[in-house]
């Protein structure tokens, strides 16, 4: 949860990016209706989002421009506009080919219809299958593969169809550099688990979701 003081201090932050509220849930409301099967996916509700960005840029200090953040399942690309206007690398990954198309497309389109936003970093987005063993190796259009990454961040909403075992995206997470930060939506980690693929909650008192690479 997000209190007004929360809001005011992640908005203070965005400033010069452009990013305000408005501008953020014009994205998420464009982006959630591309593809033939749109209907088929749910973007990240809009104070999600936010709260996961005051936690990076607040709460982490992270600096966007030095950080390089990877969507697994990045769906009709809400996340990565967000993070790209917000002056992240952002990377994304999804195994529907007419979907990485057409958000790639639709991203650039619906940010450059917003007065005072721009694409900070271009996102980039590839077509691949990100629990496969060669995943690790890929790279996107600028010599970046996932092994690179600084945040990783995945988000399935409870009833997904798509939706694995806790254990398979972990697993899928071994290739992840020391100090790596993982973001994740709707999952429950065991500690046992946790320890097992080299990750530990940030703050044990919080969401387990929020991990990072020991």
């Amino acid at each position: 949860m997000m209190f007004d003081s929360d809001t005011k201090a992640l908005y203070e932050q965005l400033q010069g990016t452009g990013l305000t509220r408005q501008k953020l849930n014009d994205l998420r409301v464009y982006l959630s209706y591309i593809g033939e099967n749109a209907s088929m996916y749910r973007p990240i509700p809009f104070e999600q989002l936010e709260y996961l960005l005051h936690y990076l840029l607040i709460e982490c200090k992270i600096v966007p421009g030095n950080t390089k953040i990877l969507d697994l399942g990045s769906g009709h690309g809400f996340p990565l506009a967000v993070f790209s206007a917000a002056g992240f690398h952002a990377y994304g990954v999804d195994d529907d080919e007419e979907l990485v198309r057409e958000s790639a497309r639709e991203i650039k389109k619906k940010v450059s219809e917003i007065d005072g936003l721009a694409l900070i970093h271009e996102p980039q987005i590839i077509c691949a299958d990100y629990y496969s063993e060669d995943f690790p190796d890929m790279s996107f259009k600028d010599g970046t593969t996932p092994k690179d990454m600084d945040v990783f961040f995945c988000y399935f909403y409870e009833e997904s169809p798509w939706k694995k075992h806790e254990e398979v995206v972990l697993a899928s997470l071994t290739y992840a550099k020391t100090g790596a930060i993982f973001l994740a939506e709707h999952y429950n980690f065991s500690e046992d688990l946790l320890r097992e693929h080299g990750f530990s909650p940030i703050d044990p008192e919080r969401s387990i979701s929020y991990l990072k690479k020991c």
